[in-house]
């Protein structure tokens, strides 16, 4: 599988309740591997790093989106959406927005801000979002 909740079924099944499991994880993360897995073995969830808007951003990028000189975006993660819409902020309505997104998670974030991806990858990975983009366009 491909979600959390996949990895987190496979990896009950190989740990043990005598296990210590550590994750080290950003300040964005959800917690659902390590919430699943400690109600088997002890998990222990640690931020090692911390998800924000760089300082800079390369605006000939920005300015091709807000004039509307691209295709899509393709989303890899809910915090690179959110950020992008805070970089947009004031700029581009965020429905005007062409998106494709890596997975249901990322596009579950987007849906709440009201947006339609244009597809979403079956598989998480760079196969998964390349099949939704060339599915998307051929069968436009």
């Amino acid at each position: 599988g491909n979600t959390a909740v996949d990895l987190g079924v496979e990896l009950l099944e190989i740990i043990n309740p005598e296990d210590s499991i550590l994750f080290p994880e950003g300040n964005l993360a959800r917690n659902i591997i390590a919430q699943m897995l400690d109600k088997k073995a002890e998990c222990v969830c640690f931020e090692v790093y911390k998800n924000s808007l760089p300082k800079t951003i390369n605006t000939d990028y920005l300015n091709k989106i807000t004039s509307n000189k691209y295709d899509a975006i393709i989303v890899t993660s809910p915090s690179s959406f959110n950020n992008l819409l805070l970089a947009l902020e004031g700029k581009i309505a965020p429905k005007e927005l062409r998106l494709f997104s890596i997975g249901t998670t990322t596009t579950t974030e987007i849906e709440i801000q009201g947006i339609q991806a244009l597809s979403t990858a079956k598989m998480s990975n760079a196969i998964g979002i390349s099949e939704a983009i060339i599915e998307h366009f051929t069968t436009k």
